[in-house]
């Protein structure tokens, strides 16, 4: 049985199991207390109850006794989980073009030499803080929406939103994520210096070029410093760092490389790697996944390159897949348990022709034979069958009534 307890009666040995924010899950729930402090970073989440073993505090009172069974109960997964998140999906879209709206204009602001301040930018991150926290992988879901024919803008969102989504995994309190969203935002401001012939350029770079496009770190450094804090201009001086040393503008090894950096690091790759460019496609995320792995170690911390790849889900949402019954589907959310069995919007029938979208949860199994009723064998190039998981999964909250959803 689990017995809840207000926050500021947390002592030092107790373990907590749990607290009263159900998407709230720190790496310290479950192992003993070592200090009070610990009191501190709860309360930065809005955390007011915790639970622990009723063994742990027999005489407490009863007044905030909540048994587990009890949670279960008013937890039930049902069909309506599903259209809650339907529901999120949709505000995060309104929030994501919103932002980039304002991006836009704070952009068009700088090519025109204006400064920038702290206060232009919060306004953007403050949108995503709270359903960052809440759910970090819906929010990373939503930068799958490229915009090839803004690059810059659509990327220096995603970077943001990835930045939060994992510094929510790690643990970050609020103005922690403030800044490494901040950060992730302004990351490559200082190319606002580069000329736009060698940044568009439709094709590789010549070595000389090439020297002009790493100074941007230290352009931005030098447009931020005196008016963004410490943790901000780590982040744009230092996310071309690498792990081995082979980096710039410092080639700066593993240890030295401030953490906020390191996150940025990640997000700007993956992002760059699954968006469209001038010159090349995007690759899909399982391939961008599998680039990144091999560099861990070498570019990126193994550890948090882990942690990124966790908020990603075993297949991102917007990723195209084969099912074994020959039908197309477009992910629509993952399944952190069980990453081969996410849940699926299936577009297609068995000869890929084009059928009603429903959705699919692929976790779904025969309780006889213990086999999944469909299953996933493969990640498809969306641009080869003419599929556009934006729009799929757009038209699908738009446009689907609610009982026709669920296959």
């Amino acid at each position: 049985m689990l017995k809840a307890i207000p926050i500021n009666e947390i002592k030092a040995g107790m373990t907590i199991l749990k607290c009263d924010k159900e998407w709230l899950n720190l790496p310290l729930f479950g192992k003993p207390l070592e200090s009070d402090e610990i009191i501190k970073i709860l309360k930065n989440y809005g955390v007011s109850k915790v639970y622990i073993s009723v063994d742990q505090e027999e005489n407490r009172s009863s007044n905030f006794e909540v048994t587990a069974e009890e949670e279960v109960l008013n937890n039930t997964a049902d069909i309506k989980k599903y259209s809650a998140t339907i529901e999120e999906v949709s505000h995060i879209q309104r929030i994501h073009k919103n932002s980039v709206e304002i991006v836009q204009e704070i952009l068009k602001d700088i090519r025109k030499g204006n400064s920038i301040y702290m206060e232009d930018i919060t306004l953007v991150i403050d949108q995503f803080l709270e359903d960052c926290f809440k759910n970090p992988t819906l929010v990373a879901s939503v930068t799958r929406k490229k915009n090839s024919d803004d690059y810059e803008v659509s990327h220096a969102m995603n970077v943001s939103i990835l930045n939060m989504a994992l510094g929510r995994k790690l643990g970050l309190d609020i103005e922690q994520m403030k800044m490494v969203g901040i950060g992730g935002l302004l990351h490559d401001i200082g190319k606002a210096k580069i000329p736009e012939s060698v940044l568009k350029k439709p094709g590789k770079l010549t070595d000389e070029e090439f020297a002009i496009v790493k100074k941007h770190p230290e352009y931005g450094y030098e447009m931020l410093k005196g008016r963004f804090p410490k943790p901000v201009l780590e982040c744009v001086l230092f996310h071309h760092e690498k792990a081995d040393g082979s980096g710039y503008p410092f080639g700066l090894k593993e240890s030295a490389i401030p953490r906020y950096a390191k996150i940025t690091s990640l997000s700007d790759v993956y992002d760059a790697i699954t968006s469209d460019k001038a010159y090349k496609n995007g690759s899909s995320a399982p391939k961008a996944i599998s680039e990144m792995l091999r560099s861990s170690g070498i570019q990126f911390n193994n550890v948090l390159l882990k942690m990124f790849i966790e908020i990603l889900g075993g297949y991102p949402s917007g990723t195209v897949v084969l099912l074994d019954t020959g039908e197309i589907a477009v992910v629509f959310k993952e399944n952190h348990k069980e990453p081969q069995y996410p849940l699926v919007i299936v577009v297609t029938d068995k000869n890929q022709m084009q059928c009603q979208p429903y959705l699919f949860d692929l976790n779904e199994y025969n309780l006889l034979t213990k086999k999944h009723y469909k299953t996933i064998l493969t990640a498809l190039d969306a641009k080869k069958y003419g599929i556009d998981p934006n729009k799929v999964i757009e038209m699908f909250i738009n446009n689907t009534s609610l009982e026709a959803r669920y296959g």
